[in-house]
């Protein structure tokens, strides 16, 4: 089987009298945005942290997106559209933040534009609600949206540290929310493993190992509720936030590409960066 990913995704947005196929993705090489669950002492916060991959500084603005409709001009966008901004990350930094994506909600329940430098990065779809994980664990952090897209997973990423050094090759859980689904792994190439992050140690439960083509590791379902641990070794890279490409395909014709995001020296207790808009 060959895979190909997109790491944007098509989503329709409706409309009292028509609808439109929006592009949802915000470009990974101006600005990561992973939201994740913190747990502490089996307690869950949602958070929010963004990275600059860059090796210039970056601002950061997320603003309301409206939907034009032909004919109408160009929005005028003032300091009410604007949802957060931070001035300044420095190249391969980021910021914490431990209450954005309650405060972005409670403002807007709709599309987000990105802005990286006063320019846009494209769309970022915060679901309204948020998504307790289904998983239980005392301390970690736990993933279960897509970054750069903000998309639900069909699974959530588990890893049980707070702290994570780069010196360091990390553990990580999958679990898997449904009992059946065609294939799920991930997928081979430089392009989808830029950071040539290794895969050891895999341990699987209720899921099938198959060797498909296009898949450095792929696995099939079940039947029965299923998940897979797996040792990601790092090759060395000074970056704070690595990833691979992993595809997960419900069936022949609904497959879900996805940045498996690694932390690579990151706190997640650190301080957190966020003031409530007036």
């Amino acid at each position: 089987m060959k895979v190909a990913i997109a790491l944007l995704a098509l989503i329709t947005i409706p409309n009292k009298s028509w609808c439109h196929l929006v592009p949802v993705g915000v470009d990974r090489t101006k600005v990561v945005i992973w939201e994740y669950w913190k747990i502490t002492d089996g307690a869950g916060e949602n958070e929010m942290l963004l990275y600059n991959p860059m090796e210039t500084p970056i601002e950061v603005v997320f603003r309301k997106w409206y939907q034009r409709k032909p004919g109408e001009p160009e929005r005028i966008y003032t300091e009410e559209d604007v949802l957060l901004r931070i001035n300044k990350i420095k190249p391969d930094r980021y910021a914490l933040f431990a209450t954005a994506t309650s405060e972005i909600r409670d403002l807007h329940r709709g599309l987000i534009e990105v802005l990286v430098n006063g320019k846009s990065a494209g769309l970022y779809g915060m679901p309204a609600e948020k998504k307790y994980p289904k998983t239980r664990i005392k301390n970690g952090i736990i993933i279960n949206q897509n970054s750069n897209t903000g998309n639900f997973l069909e699974y959530e990423i588990v890893y049980e540290a707070l702290v994570f050094t780069k010196h360091e090759n990390l553990r990580a859980r999958v679990v898997y929310l449904q009992e059946k689904f065609l294939s799920s792994g991930f997928v081979t190439g430089e392009k989808h493993n830029p950071d040539g992050i290794g895969l050891a140690d895999i341990a699987v439960e209720n899921l099938e190992i198959r060797n498909e083509e296009g898949y450095d590791l792929c696995f099939a379902a079940t039947g029965k509720p299923g998940g897979f641990e797996v040792t990601l070794v790092k090759p060395g890279s000074p970056r704070k936030i690595l990833w691979r490409g992993l595809m997960h395909l419900k069936d022949k014709g609904t497959g879900q590409a996805s940045a498996f995001n690694i932390p690579n020296e990151i706190s997640f207790t650190g301080k957190k960066h966020y003031k409530k808009r007036k």
